[in-house]
């Protein structure tokens, strides 16, 4: 189920989500490599989408030596404004996944109510339909003679476990 949160897939800059989960976590790693490694991409793709976000902006989000990264004055700035799009974000596809998950559940019991219901008709209709072939059996063998009336009582008690099953059924539901 894909939600559609769609307020903030691009912010006035021009980032998308992804670009700004990218920032957040290689600001808290503090090295692209541990970065690539939790966002499972290569540290060439990592790099690429970080000059390709610093080209975005105008300016430099990060100070990159070979002992790691860190912020720079302006990539601080912005990691604040970065983190509240993107927790604003998160909060509003969680609404929308439980407004979803809600109305799902509102069907369901819908769909319960109805079903349960329809069921009592639909049993009344099958039970008239068994009594309209028994009673055409009965009708039937007492042509047939004293044969017959062996048959019958057989039949008989066949439909008493049938309404017995079908009384335990009903109560099953309940």
């Amino acid at each position: 189920m894909q939600v559609a949160c769609h307020v903030f897939s691009k912010t006035r800059w021009g980032l998308d989500i992804t670009q700004m989960r990218m920032m957040l976590v290689l600001a808290e790693c503090k090295s692209m490599t541990t970065t690539a490694k939790k966002l499972h991409v290569s540290q060439p793709a990592l790099t690429y989408q970080l000059k390709v976000i610093e080209n975005e902006l105008g300016f430099k989000v990060f100070n990159r030596t070979r002992t790691g990264t860190s912020l720079t004055a302006e990539g601080a700035f912005l990691h604040e404004t970065v983190k509240k799009i993107v927790d604003d974000y998160d909060e509003t596809a969680h609404k929308e996944l439980l407004a979803e998950e809600d109305a799902i559940d509102r069907m369901t019991d819908r769909l319960s109510r109805y079903t349960m219901e329809l069921l009592p008709h639909l049993q009344n209709e099958y039970h008239v339909r068994i009594l309209d072939q028994y009673y055409k059996v009965i009708t039937e063998f007492e042509q047939l003679g004293d044969h017959a009336v062996s048959i019958a009582n057989n039949a008989a008690d066949l439909a008493k476990h049938h309404a017995a099953y079908t009384t335990n059924a009903r109560q099953e539901l309940r």
